[in-house]
């Protein structure tokens, strides 16, 4: 085995990792519980990234949300104890807020970055949107008295898609589309929350394909959305997969869907002809 590729097995090895991020340069951020790291595109080096100070707890690890990188090359990471940023160069992340503006929140369970200069944060207490050129603050939280204003205040997912559209997911408000055009919310069906058990659905994750927005759902399975007939409905999968299934995560690459799930392994989807494949077995099921 290559010394550098054993030595990132060996760090990872029995490590619980978040999360995984590319940026411009094809470096793979990779966080885990204990630190953040950067993995060369080559893999001929890692360097480890320390982002608690000794304030903060240092060496009792961080639960890492999210990771993305703006228009400067800084890499942006949100966490479950606020948002800190790393400048191009720099060895060390510096915490967003001394001296700025506030979160609504310091815990954070999604960003997106829009290419300009807006970072969106998704906190437990609103939605935050950084501009992060001069650090100003916008913030969107529900108002009753105003029916395009966010269903709820806690934000777990956010993806804009080509139209320049924000699908927000929500925790117990369902999915919030923000039309940047009119600049407010309108309220998506919640027809997919209906027969559930438990909590109502949480949208973990998105990806786009043509003229829809395919949407992973925490015990709800896969959903679409088409742009043509501004209509959500159900992606039929496998018919040995629970009606409840949990998707975790969704990755689009060419006509593929591949999709991350709780406890049902990882499951390829093919757009155009509408079958599922468990990758475990390789038995191809039909819709």
């Amino acid at each position: 085995m290559d010394p550098t590729y054993r030595r990132i097995v060996e760090t990872f090895a029995g490590k619980v990792t978040g999360c995984v991020f590319r940026d411009r340069h094809n470096n793979m951020w990779v966080s885990s519980e204990n630190g953040i790291f950067r993995i060369a595109a080559d893999l001929k080096t890692i360097k480890r990234f320390e982002v608690l100070s000794e304030q903060e707890g240092y060496g009792n690890g961080i639960e890492v949300t999210s990771i993305v990188e703006d228009d400067r090359g800084r890499i942006w990471i949100g966490s479950m104890l606020g948002l800190k940023y790393l400048n191009p160069g720099d060895t060390q992340f510096n915490k967003f807020g001394a001296g700025k503006g506030s979160l609504s929140s310091p815990r954070i369970y999604t960003l997106c970055y829009n290419q300009k200069q807006d970072l969106w944060i998704g906190t437990d207490n609103g939605l935050d949107v950084l501009n992060t050129s001069d650090f100003t603050i916008r913030t969107f939280k529900p108002d009753p008295s105003n029916v395009h204003s966010l269903s709820h205040k806690s934000i777990r997912s956010i993806f804009k898609d080509n139209s320049g559209i924000y699908w927000i997911g929500t925790f117990q408000g369902g999915l919030n589309k923000f039309d940047t055009n009119l600049s407010q919310f309108s309220l998506k069906s919640l027809d997919f929350l209906e027969g559930m058990t438990g909590d109502p659905a949480i949208v973990t994750s998105f990806a786009a394909y043509q003229n829809k927005v395919f949407l992973g759902v925490d015990g709800g399975g896969i959903w679409k959305y088409d742009r043509t007939t501004d209509r959500l409905s159900p992606v039929a999968l496998s018919a040995n997969l629970p009606k409840d299934l949990t998707v975790l995560t969704l990755e689009r690459n060419l006509d593929q869907l591949w999709i991350g799930t709780y406890q049902q392994g990882l499951i390829c989807y093919d757009l155009l002809l509408e079958t599922s494949k468990d990758t475990l077995s390789a038995v191809e099921q039909t819709t």
